[in-house]
């Protein structure tokens, strides 16, 4: 039996993005013991072929949930080592609840964020409501936001007079979600999600 088996540490990734897929990949190359989160079937593909502890799929919603699966992980084993967040931007309210329980559970946790980067024709806006400080008449705007902020987005941009546009993911679920805040006058396109 080999020891070193027996003392890798072990690491826990809430990923929602395609950075999440290499963050695995790159790890399970460098010795660690993976077990990833993903909200569904489709997101786990990409982690198919990888040789991970455990890949749990569905949407980890309270903090009852996540702290029951740190604990049972300390008693299965040594624990994670740390827990990482790699959830979508979009997904605001996961990482405050993962926060909070490693928090209370003295469970190391990374949170990943991309950087900003510098795009000289841009500008960068705090919160929907700044579009009003744009004039945006007749011109095109395209939404790339999740479901939660859609509707918020679509009223502030076409209360500024933009044309809106709204990338959706291709999954009957996401057209059906997002169907509700789109009238005749929008148009959307829906993406493929990838994996690397």
């Amino acid at each position: 039996m080999d020891i070193r088996k027996k003392c890798q540490p072990h690491l826990w990734l809430l990923t929602g993005t395609v950075e999440g897929h290499v963050f695995a990949k790159s790890l399970l190359k460098d010795g660690w013991k993976i077990t990833v989160s993903v909200v569904s079937d489709r997101a786990s593909t990409p982690y198919e072929n990888l040789k991970l502890e455990e890949i749990l799929i569905g949407a980890l919603i309270t903090e009852e949930e996540i702290r029951n699966h740190i604990l049972k992980e300390r008693l299965n084993q040594s624990g994670f080592h740390c827990v990482i967040d790699l959830t979508h931007p979009f997904a605001v309210n996961i990482t405050g609840v993962i926060s909070k329980v490693c928090k209370e559970l003295d469970q190391p946790f990374i949170r990943y964020e991309r950087a900003i980067e510098n795009i000289s024709n841009a500008f960068l806006i705090e919160k929907f409501s700044d579009l009003e400080k744009y004039d945006l008449n007749n011109k095109s705007i395209l939404l790339a936001v999740g479901v939660r902020h859609l509707q918020e987005a679509i009223t502030f941009s076409r209360n500024s007079g933009a044309n809106v546009y709204t990338r959706i993911l291709a999954n009957p679920e996401s057209i059906k979600k997002n169907s509700v805040f789109i009238n005749s006058k929008d148009e959307f396109c829906c993406t493929k999600s990838f994996s690397l």
